[in-house]
């Protein structure tokens, strides 16, 4: 477990990693292994958020359980009527940011989405969330802060909200339709966003608009660079926020979690993404993955420096990785793979120890020692 659940629970259910009571596990030499706070503990440790499946084999968890609540459930969106007024939406995204460590202490968490197409400037931003065991009322309440100031811009944007209630979670979620599977080719880059860090909406907006800008071609984009960088062309620039669970330490044995601390005063999950058609030259994909790495997300580091980001969702070459996917933790977390898989059996990129080997252009593996140039 990496430390997920950073959607769609409330500040009752904690982290993913908070809830895991026990774990078995098959180690790299095959041995099966009870982790709890009782037997071998380092192993729990790592496995509460530390990348679990790089210590070993989980076969089977204890989770603790909760009765499935009461949800409502709280749809939202905003479209720019009039393309010529980016700036306004940028400052209405901006200001909307610095208002979700309101709603997220209330209890709201969910997923948004941001679409920048490259061609048609058709600003649209929505969400879902999730409130739970709360009276009728309570979103109507905690959104008209929001509703006013849009109720004010009305020439400007298209918006409106749905609010429905549910008797269970169950009922609520099961309305879902399955994800898809399969999509395009696609990169992203993340940031865990603190509370503070979205606490200036002058400087939230600046940042956001300089992500989202840049993703536009202009009339005035030479028909050369548009024949070199077709690929812009295909696919619109996609803002994917997480606003998240609870931030507060777990009764459970909270010494005995490997994620990184940082998701402790973490609001928001946002990630950038970029998709491209699979045809696509290694040229131009090389392009994109430098763009969403320093254009797209340097910019959500430099606002929020001492944070980090999330393992499963992360820009595939982070800086500083080790830093910003564990924190503190890594010196500990190494030393026990070391301890549980001293040859290297299970690796992935920017897991635990996957430093100690060098991926060639094959995607083979060596150690440093053994690689040659």
């Amino acid at each position: 477990m990496t430390g997920g659940g950073h959607g769609y629970l409330s500040s009752t259910y904690g982290m993913g990693a908070d809830n895991l009571l026990e774990a078995t596990i098959v180690s790299p030499d095959g041995q099966v292994l009870i982790a709890n706070p009782y037997q071998n503990q380092d192993l729990f440790f790592a496995t509460r958020g530390g990348g679990g499946g790089t210590f070993g084999v989980l076969i089977s968890a204890v989770v603790r359980a909760y009765p499935t609540p009461q949800t409502t459930n709280h749809n939202f969106d905003l479209t720019l009527l009039d393309p010529s007024k980016e700036n306004e939406f940028w400052n209405m995204v901006g200001y909307i940011h610095t208002e979700l460590p309101r709603l997220n202490a209330a209890g709201m968490a969910g997923y948004y989405f941001l679409y920048v197409p490259p061609v048609v400037p058709t600003f649209i931003f929505s969400w879902t969330m999730y409130i739970y065991d709360k009276p009728n009322g309570t979103v109507e309440s905690l959104m008209q802060p929001i509703m006013d100031r849009l109720n004010n811009q009305s020439s400007v944007f298209s918006y409106g909200q749905q609010v429905s209630w549910y008797a269970s979670f169950i009922d609520a979620y099961g309305l879902k339709e399955p994800e898809d599977v399969g999509a395009p080719a696609a990169t992203m880059g993340s940031r865990l966003l603190s509370t503070e860090s979205l606490s200036d909406a002058g400087r939230v907006t600046e940042v956001l608009a300089s992500i989202g800008s840049s993703a536009k071609v202009t009339v005035s984009t030479s028909k050369s660079w548009v024949q070199r960088h077709a690929h812009k062309l295909q696919n619109p620039v996609i803002f994917s926020g997480s606003i998240t669970a609870s931030n507060q330490v777990p009764s459970y044995y909270p010494d005995l979690i490997g994620m990184t601390p940082a998701w402790r005063n973490t609001t928001l999950h946002l990630a950038i993404i970029e998709a491209w058609d699979e045809t696509l030259d290694q040229t131009s994909v090389n392009e994109i993955f430098q763009d969403v790495t320093w254009n797209r997300t340097q910019p959500l580091r430099d606002l929020s420096p001492d944070t980090g980001a999330y393992l499963n969702e992360c820009d595939y070459f982070e800086p500083d990785w080790q830093t910003s996917l564990y924190g503190p933790n890594y010196p500990r977390l190494y030393e026990i793979k070391q301890k549980y898989d001293p040859q290297g059996l299970f690796w992935c990129q920017r897991c635990v120890g996957s430093d100690d080997w060098v991926q060639l252009d094959d995607k083979s593996l060596c150690r440093p020692s053994d690689f040659r140039q």
